[in-house]
């Protein structure tokens, strides 16, 4: 094995072999079969290299020009070797053959590790076995079941023992091994085997368990569970680097830096009750304080969950952070884990890598918070889809960070320009031509732009970030008390919800959500609704609309100013839709166009105050 390559024949047989026994590769697969495939890719991996390793297949795959040769098709066996052999019935059964087989491989991905030096050392570990309903409505994945770290890795090629209570068995109970969990398949590029995650259900007392990537080994608590605080077992596992701040266990620096940041498993957990990260071990080998880390990402939780109206310790973390060769979507996404960032596996860090992960929310850039917004499955107006899920950075930033609001505004959309501010994302929205047309500002308007989430962070600045807080928790009482709100989750009641955060501010906050472009569905009906809840007209909203009609630049050089200093260049007619607006503007912004915005803003005074300033 191992000396020659395969000939054309030789691996026809083998394929036929595999192609006759594919349909039983998810029932109990024989031992002939597994010999087969496993034989097939130690062959491989001796005359080709590991996969991912060797010359052919350093760079990985294009899916697209995935075909039956060699390469692929053993990839398509070490997936189905996966996916397929390793159940606690099939481990069992051919222990001998599957528990001390491994991928090559793994010494890419997931990583390398040395077995232990003691296989029947014991290590216990206390978990919460719980994942209780919080308040609220639901949020994406929360029927997942939580990940509970364990602080132990199984090292390829070899079987672990482990030990749960009674109370756990059968009760929909997992080991995972492997905390990368996403399938791939539908990336254009394999990187990784799309699936490399093995999950052993619960079924009795002692469990024993194999894989041939290896991976961190975690226990997966079913939702509605509550087992309480428990004691785990692992034998023939090597430790990873673990740090918790959970009540029940909670990792002194001390103890970090003394002994558990060098402990040899390629990879790292970090967990609180509202955060869970995982990182490899070459981020963190020389990093000193994940204490601080921790508390500075709860800080950034708790401002989340104030924001939109959920207690601060929930079922399960609020966020939950991977790294992993490839992101799991086309575009930055939401999900538990949130996997938005990558590493090289072949490339050490230095141990104290510097990257958001590990520097905490303050550093981070605002698509964590913005995907993780897009996770909240909160309540929204018409439009603000991809534009309000941007309010979480600001909240946390200004809020627990000390940021200015202005900055934290601007910083939300990941810009870096100080004169993106409130009042100048006011002009901006002035000078668009809907605004001028007295028309409500449409999706492509607020998406990914400052203005979608302006209206919110107004309102935070004229009365509390308690306001906004307020306004999502009763969305969260009437889901917990029965009551449906009228609309869908991302196209609310316009009526209603101007109401509801009316009522949340003790104000009438309609006229400042009319100004920043989303119009009463009835401004009749919504005047006889604000009028019947006895919610008085505000002097701050008034005084704040009359500000901002006299901040309309005047002429055609006064526009040309803003626009410079807003784009900081002159605006391109090739830009998006409002660079490409503000650029047709260049030339024809004057003094009648200017009057015409003003004229327009007096009219949205007059429909709310129509007495003057109250």
């Amino acid at each position: 094995m191992g000396k020659t390559l395969l000939s054309e024949a030789e691996f026809a047989g083998w394929k036929e072999l595999l192609d006759e026994r594919k349909a039983g590769f998810g029932d109990q697969p024989d031992a002939k079969l597994i010999s087969a495939a496993l034989e097939l890719v130690a062959d491989y991996e001796a005359i080709e290299g590991p996969m991912f390793i060797g010359e052919a297949t350093n760079s990985g795959f294009q899916r697209k020009n995935m075909k039956v040769d060699l390469h692929s098709a053993v990839l398509v066996v070490m997936q189905a070797i996966v996916d397929h052999f390793y159940t606690s019935e099939t481990l069992m059964g051919h222990e001998a053959l599957l528990g001390s087989f491994s991928f090559k491989s793994a010494d890419y991905f997931p990583g390398a590790v040395e077995p232990p030096s003691d296989p029947e050392r014991v290590h216990a570990v206390v978990i919460s076995a719980s994942c209780l309903k919080t308040f609220g409505h639901p949020v994406i994945n929360d029927s997942k079941p939580a990940r509970k770290p364990t602080g132990t890795y199984l090292v390829p090629g070899t079987v672990a023992t482990i030990w749960v209570p009674e109370s756990m068995v059968g009760m929909g109970y997992e080991i995972r091994i492997g905390a990368h969990s996403w399938d791939m398949s539908s990336r254009p590029r394999i990187k990784r085997l799309d699936r490399c995650s093995i999950v052993y259900p619960i079924n009795r007392p002692e469990m024993k368990v194999s894989s041939p990537l290896g991976g961190g080994i975690y226990i997966e608590v079913p939702d509605q569970a509550d087992a309480g605080v428990v004691q785990i077992r692992i034998k023939n596992a090597v430790r990873s680097p673990y740090f918790s701040s959970k009540p029940f266990h909670q990792t002194s620096l001390a103890e970090w830096k003394a002994v558990e940041r060098n402990h040899p498993a390629p990879w790292a957990d970090f967990q609180s009750e509202k955060m869970l990260i995982q990182v490899p071990t070459s981020w963190i080998y020389k990093f000193d304080d994940p204490a601080t880390l921790l508390k500075d990402w709860d800080h950034a939780m708790d401002a989340v969950s104030d924001l939109m109206g959920f207690p601060h310790v929930r079922s399960r973390e609020a966020l939950y952070l991977q790294a992993d060769v490839i992101i799991r979507s086309g575009a930055y996404s939401p999900g538990y884990p949130q996997v938005n960032a990558t590493y090289n596996p072949n490339k050490d860090y230095g141990g104290n890598h510097d990257h958001y992960f590990l520097t905490g929310p303050q550093r981070s850039p605002a698509w964590t918070l913005h995907e993780m917004g897009h996770a909240q499955l909160f309540q929204k107006l018409q439009g603000e889809t991809e534009a309000v899920v941007n309010l979480l950075y600001v909240a946390a930033m200004n809020q627990k960070f000390g940021m200015s609001l202005d900055e934290a505004f601007y910083r939300s959309r990941r810009y870096d320009n100080d004169f993106m501010t409130l009042a100048n994302t006011a002009i901006t929205w002035m000078a668009s031509e809907n605004f001028r047309l007295e028309k409500p500002m449409v999706g492509a308007e607020m998406q990914y732009q400052l203005k979608g989430h302006a209206k919110y962070v107004e309102i935070a600045r004229l009365f509390g970030w308690e306001v906004l807080n307020r306004y999502w928790y009763s969305i969260n009482e009437d889901y917990e008390a029965g009551i449906k709100l009228k609309g869908s989750r991302n196209n609310g009641n316009t009526n209603n919800l101007i109401l509801r955060m009316s009522r949340s501010a003790g104000v009438d906050v309609t006229p400042l959500i009319h100004f920043w472009g989303r119009h009463p569905d009835d401004v009749v009906a919504m005047k006889a609704s604000i009028t019947a809840a006895s919610l008085p007209p505000s002097t701050k909203i008034y005084d704040l609309l009359v500000q901002y009609q006299d901040s309309i630049p005047a002429d055609n050089e006064g526009f040309r100013a803003f626009a410079a200093s807003w784009w900081e260049k002159q605006p391109s007619s090739k830009g998006h839709m409002t660079e490409k607006y503000h650029a047709s503007l260049w030339d024809s912004w004057n003094e009648t166009y200017a009057s015409e915005i003003r004229r327009n803003m007096q009219k949205i005074i007059d429909l709310y105050f129509p007495d003057g300033r109250p």
